[in-house]
């Protein structure tokens, strides 16, 4: 990888594939990290079957926008 000031260059594919998954990882963990703080339900242990689990990050991602978006925080 080049440095340039604040910016970092890949020099091949799998440097451009690594960085790109690294940025992709880092919006993730920061997306849970903002619904684990405002839905308690995240930091615990669900009592829910695999087939509502898959359910509950999605449906409190769209609550979270919808919070939001209408400014109710």
């Amino acid at each position: 990888m080049r440095f340039f000031g604040d910016f970092i260059r890949p020099v091949n594919g799998q440097e451009l594939f690594n960085l790109r998954h690294a940025q992709a990882q880092n919006v993730v963990e920061r997306i849970f990290g903002v619904l684990k703080n405002r839905f308690a339900i995240l930091s615990t242990s669900p009592h829910f079957t695999m087939d509502i689990q898959v359910w509950i990050p999605p449906a409190l991602a769209a609550m979270h926008n919808l919070i939001v978006h209408l400014d109710l925080c």
